[in-house]
């Protein structure tokens, strides 16, 4: 009988968690400023964190402080990526 000819190989693959993006913020009046309380839950060790405050301010930090200057409803997103 002829031989066999096989080949196999196994590689491991690690699965992460998402991060669970949220955050705090206490009304307050025109033309104070606002504290986001980023409380994103992610049990990794490197997110990277874009906020859009729906006025064309946009930040990276993880706390940020923005002041809006029109009274009005604004729709504010955080978007938390993992690396």
């Amino acid at each position: 009988s002829l031989g066999q000819c096989q080949s196999t190989i196994v590689k491991s693959l690690e699965i992460y968690q998402r991060p669970l993006a949220d955050f705090q913020v206490a009304d307050n009046c025109i033309d104070s400023t606002f504290t986001f309380d980023n409380q994103t839950l992610y049990f990794g060790t490197d997110v990277a964190y874009n906020w859009d405050f729906g006025n064309g301010q946009q930040s990276q930090l993880f706390n940020p402080e923005i002041s809006f200057t029109a009274a009005q409803t604004y729709a504010i997103r955080l978007i938390a990526t993992s690396d």
